[in-house]
């Protein structure tokens, strides 16, 4: 027999929270934005890691390239308590209260087509928040006009209400390795480390839509936002007297290989360890393994692995997680 129980609780938070976007349409209300579910998730964890201060869980089409795992659903009884936290408005949150920023909790809000439409990122140990979302709020930024009182209660509420709702909190700096020793079980997977894919028996060239070549004139389409670092043209390599091959690469985050003909050049091959370059079926760093699971038609979900090898004739991809996290992408071309 099916558990449907699980789609039934999600229907109900969908209903539930979209209807609380109307309910609050009198005064300040995040997020401002229909969406039917959202989940919280910690982020910069390790502390040695590259790229460990990340300001926002999600921004832009841009996940933390920190952000751990699947998250949890954020509760109707935590959704409320969020609500009324900042029924009064966020400025002197959004501002800070004080100057370091460095934070370890965030909520992803998404629609119903598993979309991110908004996003909380919180630090709890320097009482500062960003916000985010698809519809652009303006906040008070004059700190004159701050009521510094209530921000330090809404801190103080917001982190009895993740505290009741089980999640962990450290506020000193000497307590944060606890966060990653926590996590650590995360990466023992009861599947095998690696799951490997024959795409000629598991067909997802239409997810990636690899049947259509990326050439050197359209490769800026794999950049996802604004934010996108700008790809460096590496030196020409001369194979031989008919090829050329042209490599982009930003740093050891990007390297993309094309194979240069006469009118155009088709990519080769690529390299992808940060968020900002999205594979055309969606695919890009940052993602859990639930979401990569999803895009691939649900083929993994019960398989959390460290790494995914999808082969065909066309094409070779690896994808690396770690804490259940997509942190690597690499692409051949054949």
């Amino acid at each position: 027999m099916v558990n449907t129980r699980p789609m039934k609780q999600l229907l109900i938070l969908t209903l539930f929270f979209t209807s609380q976007v109307a309910a609050y349409a009198g005064g300040f209300r995040f997020p401002n934005v229909p969406y039917a579910y959202a989940k919280m998730h910690y982020f910069n964890i390790e502390l040695e890691a590259p790229h460990m201060n990340q300001p926002s869980i999600y921004r832009d089409g841009i996940y933390a390239e920190t952000k751990v795992g699947n998250g949890q659903i954020v509760s109707e009884e935590m959704h409320n308590e969020i609500l009324n936290i900042f029924k009064h408005g966020a400025d002197e949150l959004v501002y800070g209260l004080s100057k370091c920023y460095l934070p370890h909790h965030g909520i992803i809000y998404y629609n119903d087509r598993h979309e991110p439409v908004a996003s909380l990122s919180i630090c709890f140990a320097c009482d500062q928040i960003k916000i985010w979302s698809k519809e652009p709020i303006k906040f008070e930024d004059d700190y004159t006009k701050f009521d510094y009182p209530k921000a330090e209660k809404q801190m103080a509420d917001l982190e009895k209400t993740f505290r009741k709702a089980g999640y962990l909190i450290y506020k000193r700096g000497d307590e944060w390795k606890q966060y990653a020793a926590h996590f650590d079980t995360l990466n023992h997977f009861e599947s095998p480390d690696t799951l490997l894919f024959d795409a000629k028996k598991d067909t997802f060239d239409h997810v990636f839509f690899l049947h259509e070549p990326i050439t050197l004139e359209t490769h800026e389409q794999l950049m996802v936002s604004r934010w996108a670092p700008k790809l460096k043209l590496d030196q020409d390599t001369l194979m031989n007297t008919s090829e050329i091959f042209k490599t982009y690469s930003y740093g050891k985050d990007y390297v993309l290989t094309y194979k240069k003909g006469k009118n155009t050049g088709k990519l080769l091959s690529l390299e992808a360890n940060g968020p900002h370059l999205v594979l055309p079926g969606g695919i890009r760093v940052g993602m859990s393994f639930e979401e990569v699971s999803r895009l691939l038609n649900d083929r993994l979900k019960m398989n959390p692995s460290e790494h995914i090898i999808i082969r065909s004739k066309q094409y070779h991809l690896s994808l690396t997680f770690h804490w259940q996290t997509l942190t690597q992408i690499k692409l051949d071309l054949i």
